[in-house]
């Protein structure tokens, strides 16, 4: 898979290639619910105890709230539908700006970079998770049954 903006596929026989219907990957990690269920979970790995984890992970949760409509179109947080949530370069148009805002309101230093953003998957509510993440999944999946392995000469050659 990759980026619906990056040039032609290839075509070999041994590669199958496909572009993501979203501009990037990322596009399909950053929708408001999954960056406000990031910040419920981080807020409860950072607090001392349970006594505190309810209180903190709600506010952080409002914390980032209000970060995110600060990088997003009105129009798209109405509707995760929009073609908004497709095109924008999430990586670095929205998703490092949100990052930087939600840590600054909370007055600590930004812990999710872009090598990081994988964490966000398991994060991602069921309902919203694209058909197509599935797709090439599967794909993957059927790749890998037919994959041969590598003899030790085929591996030096």
């Amino acid at each position: 898979m990759v980026d619906s903006d990056a040039p032609g596929l290839q075509a070999r026989e041994s590669l199958r290639e496909r572009k993501w219907e979203r501009r990037e990957i990322e596009n399909y990690l950053c929708q408001p619910e999954t960056l406000v269920a990031y910040a419920r979970r981080q807020a409860e790995v950072d607090c001392l105890g349970p006594l505190l984890s309810t209180a903190s992970a709600e506010v952080a949760a409002l914390d980032m709230d209000e970060s995110i409509p600060r990088f997003a179109s009105p129009a798209a947080l109405d509707n995760p539908d929009d073609p908004y949530w497709k095109t924008i370069k999430a990586s670095s148009d929205f998703l490092e700006r949100v990052f930087k805002e939600y840590s600054t309101k909370r007055s600590s230093p930004l812990q999710m970079r872009k090598a990081d953003y994988p964490l966000l998957v398991s994060l991602i509510p069921d309902h919203l998770l694209s058909p197509e993440i599935r797709e090439a999944l599967d794909m993957i999946h059927a790749t890998q049954q037919h994959a041969k392995p590598l003899t030790t000469e085929q591996g030096n050659g």
